[in-house]
């Protein structure tokens, strides 16, 4: 896989989780997930892939960073184990 230019490092990785999700690679993108919950500015790509993988209302585009305290306690524990 190559990275397209253009693209920004938390793009590219909320990308490539979602051509694993579309694979069925669940746990590929979970762990890709993972990592994209480590950067701030990666945090807001981590929460709609959450939302996509788990079926909640997926959050807005211009998400922040104050709206990670909405993730539910589970689901930082399981990326916190990832």
């Amino acid at each position: 896989m190559n990275k397209d230019p253009a693209l920004s490092g938390e793009q590219w990785c909320y990308h490539m989780a979602r051509c694993l999700l579309q694979q069925g690679k669940r746990d590929h993108a979970l762990v890709m997930t993972g990592e994209l919950w480590q950067s701030t500015a990666g945090r807001p790509f981590a929460l709609r892939l959450i939302a996509e993988i788990y079926g909640m209302p997926a959050t807005s585009a211009k998400t922040d960073a104050n709206a990670c305290a909405t993730v539910p306690t589970a689901t930082t524990r399981l990326l916190q184990k990832v």
